[in-house]
């Protein structure tokens, strides 16, 4: 199961990186992750963890490392970040579960 994971894994990061402003359309990934028993679903927040953490380094290194002018880093920092996602994903199972 863990390469359909991985599978899940990357295309709620491709939809994610589209779609910053809402993490509703998590919704639609309801056929694939609400099948994953409790272990499958823990190994699958933590993998998207895991691409928090990363994606919050390269963002930090990039402002440290570049000039970027102020107005673009508020833009960027005014959208949802990845842990809004797993928060909304958590509850949305939960209630898929239940």
């Amino acid at each position: 199961m863990s390469n359909s994971i991985n599978d899940i894994v990357l295309r709620i990061h491709m939809t994610f990186l589209n779609n910053k402003r809402s993490v509703d359309w998590i919704s639609s990934f309801k056929d694939e992750i609400a099948p994953l028993d409790e272990a499958e679903f823990h190994k699958l927040i933590d993998i998207l963890h895991g691409i928090s953490e990363q994606e919050q380094a390269n963002f930090a290194d990039a402002i440290m490392h570049n000039n970027i002018p102020a107005h673009l880093q508020q833009r960027a920092g005014e959208t949802l970040d990845f842990t809004a996602l797993i928060e909304k994903l958590q509850a949305e199972y939960a209630r898929w579960k239940s």
